[in-house]
């Protein structure tokens, strides 16, 4: 009879490089998964994304003065349209008019659950599944404010912005 520890483990043929590259490959792919996703230009296959610069999901065109990007159908004031991807805003930075109602429709065209926030207002869009479309309306006095996904870890993952009121 044999001893309990002369028996071959279940586990005894994985090594400990294996185990440590194993966990390795666990932490490594998702970081290099959203860098792929937070890359400046990147142009996504999501329907309706557009690349950086590209007038579009109401971005405001360079030269556009404030107030006047892409309008949504049917809005009567100011209204911007915001893309939510997974680790990223698209357009990242927006310039709206100061003191004037300004509607914010973020679009949810990622995987994962995302809001836009303005961080230090009351100014959010409820957190939503992917697919999911709010909007939030902004009246802010002029200044430059961090927009951020208020979901835990994704601000610190690259998911912010910055609103400029003029």
């Amino acid at each position: 009879m044999t001893s309990s520890s002369e028996q071959p483990t279940r586990f005894a043929s994985i090594g400990r490089r294996q185990v440590i590259g194993a966990a390795a490959a666990l932490v490594i792919a998702p970081a290099a998964v959203g860098i792929g996703y937070a890359a400046p230009g990147r142009q996504d296959a999501t329907p309706g994304a557009t690349p950086e610069g590209t007038p579009g999901l109401g971005a405001t065109p360079e030269g556009t003065p404030a107030g006047e990007g892409t309008p949504i159908a049917g809005s009567d004031g100011a209204a911007f349209e915001v893309g939510m991807y997974d680790l990223y805003f698209e357009p990242a930075d927006l310039t709206i008019p100061a003191n004037t109602d300004v509607m914010v429709t973020a679009i949810n065209a990622g995987a994962a659950q995302h809001n836009w926030a303005v961080e230090g207002t009351d100014f959010a869009t409820p957190i939503v599944n992917g697919g999911i479309t709010e909007s939030v309306t902004v009246n802010l006095p002029a200044g430059t404010y961090e927009v951020l996904c208020e979901v835990p870890g994704h601000a610190a993952a690259g998911m912010v912005g910055v609103l400029t009121v003029q």
